[in-house]
């Protein structure tokens, strides 16, 4: 840590921990499966951020999944291609999940 001879400017190297739970299951989107129901169900809710590839092979068991659990499902998908993988990209998942009122400390399904 640096700092000035005043302290008005102080320099100092920081880090971050972020922890996390992965879960490894088989047929996760199986209705009776109860893995993301006992995350997502509790909250009302579950907002997505999907690959645009995701979504065509498996968007309909997401959506299916959801519904026969009745919890409110709200899907953004995305492109995955490489090509789109810039800040702006970024920027529009962020202005998505702004709209429907995603919190910072909400799992977000991705």
């Amino acid at each position: 840590t640096l700092a000035t001879p005043d302290a008005a400017t102080i320099e100092s190297v920081m880090s971050t921990t972020i922890t996390t739970t992965i879960k490894i299951a088989r047929n996760v989107l199986e209705p009776s499966n109860h893995l993301l129901f006992d995350i997502y169900k509790p909250l009302g809710r579950c907002v997505a951020v999907v690959d645009d590839k995701v979504d065509k092979y498996f968007g309909a068991e997401i959506d299916n999944y959801f519904a026969a659990n009745n919890i409110e499902f709200t899907k953004l998908v995305f492109s995955g291609n490489e090509v789109d993988k810039g800040i702006e990209d970024v920027e529009r998942i962020l202005v998505a999940m702004k709209k429907y009122r995603v919190g910072r400390h909400e799992p977000l399904l991705v």
